[in-house]
């Protein structure tokens, strides 16, 4: 490359130190301006540097964009340390990023603060007419003050009078209930209509507020009700005045009457204490079901250690039936032969005598999903030990799961413990937990399927020893565009949803955007911090398409145990189909391998130690016999089988 000219990598650099350079000056210039209370115009002059750090911000949004689409191939000349040089450019620009949104807070103008010295204006400059009349207005106000003040005395005696009455009443046993809550109940909907309701929350917990408009409270704390949001955050008002945001996972309803109300007495009889709203046995049964209902991970969220957007893990509740671990969802279910309805031949197994090998069973999309990176994933509160960081991939079209569930490992090496990676290249001492490769097989006509992603994390609490797993979030990528054709090569960088798959627009964590709604510059910024999951769909290439097409239609496996998962489907074509004496014929045969190997793939120790033995077999063997031969590898495979189980 002649001298002068520079690559994309380059380019991006210049950028950089260009954009950097803005941004220091324009933060100099707030910063002089913040410090200086005499400046002519300060107001109006804070307005457009705020809006200035919203437009630089964004500037630096969009070169952080394409520095992160940098590609080493598009480099005209070799470029050393590459992959270092793009992260400490990208380091560089979210310091920017983050600059400039610390000082747009500083920026951000006050509405409410505004129109509160516009009204302030709006007084003084009243007439002098407006000033008499309210000079006379505050006569009569005091005129009517002394009035009230001696009709006040006067209800004082009259009240009294009326309570004494009250209780004479009460001692001759006069029955008037009817009349009086007819009284009662026209004067209290006038009440209701005057006096909204007031609904008060005590802290099962205490809560340190992170931000400004947070309200921190000790346990036991009574708060009042301001206001309900969507995010889980509600405003509240404490005993002192003071308002804020509080996560209302910390609060339950605050009952007045609590400590004078008295148990149920014991002379009731059965069919009372059972008919009764407050029996005994009926709020145990309801205790009871509320035990069963409450998950570890809804504790945890009371507890404030789970952000409000992770759930329990759907996927490995639909793997558990109870305490029993059910094969509906598991590769031994889909890689199993299945019997055609008249129950005399295999409705997924046919044999190709021409080849003399299995039938290819070609789909209408069969794709190798490549998992690069998981960003921004919240870490769980204290207390708890982390014992796996996972993905589980299935088959979804948004209402069932239509495949097999797979998992595969992350590992977590920053410091922050937010970002996950995946391992890309397969070696002896990999595990195939921890590859990064699937593959998926879908013949099915359903108009939203698509791979359903769930991140979890498997875990201990520290006090119980208590061992769980939950959600971290779900991504949904349908396999086929708008038009029915398949997804081609692409890699794909998809924000991760909260809740549940079957739960839309909940966020993974709100703190995140629930301030973001009204300041532009900070909308922009918590984009950067959304958690994501990046991943790339690519065709597989010929060899592993001849690998594919001996697999059922409807299929999810790891690219690691692909060439041992289509050998088992060669080998049952050989044993029921080819070397049946009668082919109409489905009558049950001894195999142990067949027996074995579905149970076993759901062992990866075991896959590992079957593809160990089978690279050492490709190894030592002869060129002639390092081909593609079910023959010269079945029974060395068989016996390391029979020895394993």
């Amino acid at each position: 490359m002649p001298k002068g000219s520079s690559g994309p990598l380059k380019d991006a650099q210049d950028a950089v130190i260009v954009i950097k350079k803005k941004a220091e000056e324009l933060l100099s210039e707030c910063t002089c301006i913040l410090e200086d209370s005499t400046i002519d115009s300060r107001p109006s002059k804070l307005k457009d540097l705020y809006q200035r750090c919203v437009d630089t911000g964004k500037e630096t949004e969009e070169l952080l964009q394409t520095v992160e689409k940098l590609n080493k191939k598009n480099e005209s000349t070799k470029v050393k340390d590459f992959a270092g040089k793009k992260i400490n450019e990208i380091k560089s620009l979210q310091e920017v990023m983050d600059k400039l949104e610390i000082m747009g807070d500083k920026l951000e103008p006050d509405e409410v603060e505004d129109e509160y010295y516009k009204k302030v204006n709006n007084n003084e400059l009243g007439t002098d007419d407006e000033a008499t009349e309210e000079g006379e207005e505050s006569v009569e106000d005091e005129e009517d003050f002394y009035k009230d003040d001696d009709e006040e005395y006067e209800d004082e005696e009259d009240v009294e009078e009326e309570e004494e009455t009250e209780e004479e009443t009460e001692d001759e046993g006069v029955e008037t209930d009817g009349n009086e809550e007819n009284d009662e109940g026209g004067s209290g909907e006038n009440d209701d209509e005057k006096t909204p309701k007031i609904i008060q929350y005590q802290a099962l917990s205490a809560f340190d507020g992170e931000q400004e408009d947070d309200l921190s409270f000790a346990e036991g704390d009574i708060l009042t009700l301001i206001g309900i949001r969507e995010d889980g955050w509600w405003e509240c008002e404490d005993k002192d005045g003071k308002s804020g945001l509080v996560p209302s996972t910390y609060l339950q309803q605050y009952n007045k009457y609590k400590d004078i109300q008295t148990p149920e007495t014991e002379e009731d009889d059965d069919d009372d204490e059972m008919t009764s709203p407050r029996s005994g046995k009926v709020l145990w049964s309801s205790i009871k079901k509320a035990v069963k209902e409450t998950s570890a991970t809804d504790v945890l969220h009371a507890m404030g250690a789970l952000p409000s957007g992770f759930r329990a893990s759907t996927l490995s509740k639909i793997l558990q039936e109870g305490d029993d671990y059910t094969e509906d969802y598991t590769m031994v279910n889909f890689l199993s032969p299945k019997l055609s309805t008249s129950n005399l031949s295999y409705k997924d197994l046919f044999f190709n005598p021409t080849s003399n090998k299995i039938r290819s069973r070609p789909v209408r999309v069969q794709r190798v999903i490549t998992l690069q990176a998981c960003r921004q994933i919240p870490t769980p509160g204290t207390g708890l030990t982390i014992l796996s960081r996972h993905i589980r991939m299935c088959l979804f079209d948004g209402k069932k799961v239509l495949s097999n569930i797979i998992a595969l490992r992350a590992q977590c090496t920053d410091k922050e413990q937010r970002t996950w990676t995946f391992q890309s290249k397969l070696t002896d001492a990999l595990s195939s937990l921890d590859f990064s490769d699937f593959f998926i097989r879908c013949s099915g006509s359903e108009a939203n399927v698509g791979i359903l992603f769930e991140l979890c994390i498997s875990y201990k609490r520290q006090k119980t020893d208590e061992e769980s797993e939950f959600s971290c979030g779900w991504v949904h990528l349908p396999v086929f565009n708008e038009d029915g054709t398949p997804i081609a090569n692409k890699s794909f960088d998809l924000m991760v949803n909260g809740g549940t798959p079957y739960e839309k627009g909940v966020e993974v964590d709100p703190t995140i955007s629930r301030r973001a709604t009204s300041n532009p510059l900070k909308s922009l910024m918590s984009k950067n911090k959304q958690p994501r999951l990046v991943f790339k769909v690519a065709v597989p290439t010929k060899e592993q398409k001849d690998l594919l097409d001996t697999l059922p239609e409807v299929l999810i496996g790891n690219m690691a145990n692909l060439t041992h998962l289509s050998f088992y489907r060669q080998i049952l074509a050989d044993v029921l189909l080819r070397d049946k004496i009668e082919l109409n014929s489905t009558e049950l045969i001894h195999s142990p391998f067949l027996t074995s190997f579905p149970a076993v793939t759901e062992q990866p120790d075991l896959m590992d130690a079957v593809r160990v033995t089978w690279n050492e077999k490709v190894r030592i063997s002869k060129k002639a016999d390092k081909l593609y031969s079910w023959k010269s590898a079945s029974p060395h495979v068989l016996l390391m089988f029979f020895l394993i189980i």
